[in-house]
């Protein structure tokens, strides 16, 4: 359906432009814009609407500095993940998408990506000085939350012309600093982005360009498998309480593994990633694994709740398992011995 066909959707869009009616608007559109297929195009199209949802976005940056005055509470957080999501649907429209990585607004985004204690794993990452308790608060979680989320709109859709401008920003290592060190959502979304880039030959090449980004790259993945937990209904079976995740494993693993099968497509690179891989990958699949937790202990080096999360989803999904399997072959490790 198109927003033209809904008066009240309609009257939502035209609120925008009513400072006082805009908050509402913005959550309305939000919530309701998978109905409208070209939404994204409208806004973008629609005279000084996007004027006004750059303007909301560069008002919040000085909730973001520290400063006394200037506190982000929830609602301010809140308000500009609503104009978020609607860069979202302009990203995602096939229309609108080059217009907007054009028009160089997906920079105003960038500030929104930060991360506490952030570590310098490529270039220099240019960027608005977000204060270190801001970076820990919960309302700036949903902000970059939110702002991967316009960036996984992009690469949602294979493009070359999309992955070229992404791998020319510094997305790539900022992706890799949230898959390192920010809470399980944000990694999970920066993980598919970064994904997403690497199935491409432009963004393979721009990874594999160096030894140094490429272990990076692997360091990264590999602490991403030790980060993967159980689903809270395994834990609670099993009494195990250590750990509290609430998105299922398999999804997360399957991506790490499309990563690491993307770069077997370099074969020099394949000796190091045999080094690299995490052993328990290896274990599990030989069939190794016991119930005992005296099997995994420190001596043989291996992590006991990293291989019962991979024989729990080597249980539970099948594909998983088929692309272990072909990520073994291709690394010449033999699983059946």
């Amino acid at each position: 359906m198109s927003i033209f066909d809904d008066k009240t959707a309609f009257n939502w869009l035209t609120s925008i432009y009513d400072p006082n009616s805009r908050n509402e608007a913005l959550l309305l559109l939000g919530k309701h814009r998978q109905k409208f297929p070209d939404l994204g195009n409208v806004i973008w199209n629609s005279p000084g609407m996007v004027t006004i949802l750059l303007q909301e976005i560069i008002k919040v940056y000085p909730y973001l500095t520290g400063n006394k005055q200037y506190l982000l509470t929830s609602e301010i957080s809140t308000r500009i993940c609503n104009v978020l999501v609607l860069f979202q649907c302009i990203a995602f429209d096939e229309e609108t998408r080059n217009d907007l990585i054009n028009s160089e607004i997906l920079s105003y985004l960038f500030p929104f990506l930060q991360c506490p204690q952030q570590n310098n794993l490529d270039a220099t990452f240019n960027k608005l000085d977000v204060h270190e308790k801001v970076l820990k608060s919960r309302p700036f979680e949903y902000l970059r939350l939110t702002a991967l989320g316009v960036f996984g709109s992009f690469v949602r859709v294979d493009s070359s012309n999309v992955v070229e401008y992404l791998i020319s920003t510094d997305l790539v290592p900022q992706c890799l600093i949230i898959m390192e060190t920010c809470s399980e959502l944000s990694r999970i979304v920066a993980l598919f982005i970064f994904m997403r880039i690497v199935l491409n030959k432009k963004g393979l090449n721009y990874v594999v360009s160096s030894e140094n980004r490429v272990l990076s790259v692997l360091n990264v993945l590999k602490g991403m498998v030790y980060n993967l937990q159980l689903p809270k209904d395994v834990q609670n079976a099993t009494n195990d309480q250590s750990n509290n995740g609430n998105n299922p494993p398999g999804r997360t693993f399957k991506n790490i593994l499309r990563c690491y099968l993307s770069l077997c497509d370099v074969k020099e690179l394949r000796p190091m990633l045999r080094t690299h891989l995490p052993p328990e990958l290896y274990h599990v699949m030989k069939n190794e694994q016991k119930s005992s937790k005296q099997t995994h202990n420190h001596k043989n080096g291996l992590k006991m709740e990293t291989c019962l999360v991979l024989e729990h989803i080597k249980k539970e999904d099948p594909t998983v398992y088929k692309l272990q399997v072909q990520l073994f072959q291709l690394l010449g490790m033999n699983i059946n011995s």
